[in-house]
């Protein structure tokens, strides 16, 4: 099973045009010099046992990180979501490796794409047979975006899993944001 799921994260990078694990951007790294600048507010600033949230990150002018971030979950194996937004508003640029999958002691997989405009699409799965218990709130994954002009754009889950070691569905509660430009 862990093979099935490593050969469909590969296969879903080549779809995508993408590597997996980010490009190298900081996501401190500079913006365009569009002189807008970025904020993100979240809808869930204190998120409990069992829950999925967006968090505002690193922000530098125009560019912004925002982190996936898990609360509470035990026995996760991988997770994969869309993750919907306005493409008029937001470019996303890269994302970056969290740290609540890596506490598992084997390589992670990481692949975050957009092959329809608005939607980045994400999987990471531990590459091995193990599962990690989330305790506290630990992030995901980083999605570094850039403000395409001032206003506002909502990010909101769709269809989101997080799995166990049978890939099994955990039982889970998603929760989105809003990214401001002004």
């Amino acid at each position: 099973m862990a093979s099935m799921i490593l050969l469909q994260c590969f296969l879903f990078a080549a779809s995508l045009g993408c590597s997996g694990g980010g490009s190298g951007m900081s996501s401190s790294g500079g913006g365009s010099g569009t002189g807008l600048v970025a904020s993100f507010v979240a809808d869930v600033t204190s998120p409990t046992a069992g829950e999925v949230t967006l968090a505002q990150g690193a922000i530098s002018g125009d560019t912004f990180t925002v982190e996936v971030r898990l609360t509470g979950i035990s026995a996760v194996r991988s997770a994969e979501f869309d993750l919907l937004y306005d493409a008029s508003q937001l470019e996303f640029v890269d994302d970056t490796p969290g740290t609540a999958l890596e506490t598992s002691g084997l390589p992670v997989i990481y692949v975050a794409g957009t092959n329809v405009p608005g939607v980045v699409t994400v999987a990471a799965d531990i590459a091995g047979p193990s599962t990690v218990n989330v305790s506290g709130t630990r992030p995901l994954i980083g999605l570094v975006f850039r403000l395409r002009r001032s206003g506002s754009s909502r990010l909101d889950f769709q269809g989101p899993q997080l799995r166990d070691g049978a890939s099994q569905s955990i039982n889970s509660n998603w929760f989105g944001g809003s990214a401001n430009g002004s």
